[in-house]
C-alpha cells in the first residue's frame, strides 16, 4: 500500500463493510481500521451470508456499488466490477491485515 492509495481512500472518506461476523468481532475489526485510518469513516451491515448475497446482487443490478469490503461465510463467488478499484483495494488490504491481528 502506498501513500497515494491511502490519500485516495481518505478523499473518499468512507469504508462500507458487509459481514457475517458477530458483533464483538465486527466492532474489533472496525476499531482497528479506524485506529490506523482515522480520516476514513466506517460503517457496516451484519447479516447472514444469504441475506448479504441477496443485498449485494440487488445493489449491483440497480447499478449501485455501496459496499467496499465483503466477508461471506461460504464459497459463493460474486462477480462485481469496481468503479473505485484503487480505494477499495486499499481499504480491503488494510481490513484484511487488521482482521488477522485481532
Amino acid at each position: 500500500m502506498t501513500n497515494a492509495d491511502v490519500e485516495k481512500a481518505e478523499q473518499e472518506g468512507q469504508l462500507v463493510f458487509y459481514c457475517h461476523e458477530n458483533e464483538p468481532g465486527t466492532a474489533g475489526i472496525m476499531e482497528g481500521f479506524r485506529k490506523d485510518f482515522p480520516k476514513i469513516n466506517t460503517s457496516y451491515v451484519r447479516a447472514q451470508t444469504g441475506a448479504l448475497y441477496t443485498k449485494i446482487l440487488s445493489e449491483r443490478s440497480a447499478g449501485r456499488f455501496d459496499v467496499d469490503v465483503i466477508q461471506l461465510s461460504d464459497s459463493r463467488r460474486l462477480s462485481i466490477s469496481r468503479r473505485r478499484a484503487a480505494t477499495n483495494t486499499t481499504c480491503r488490504r488494510r481490513l484484511r491485515l487488521t482482521r488477522r491481528t485481532i
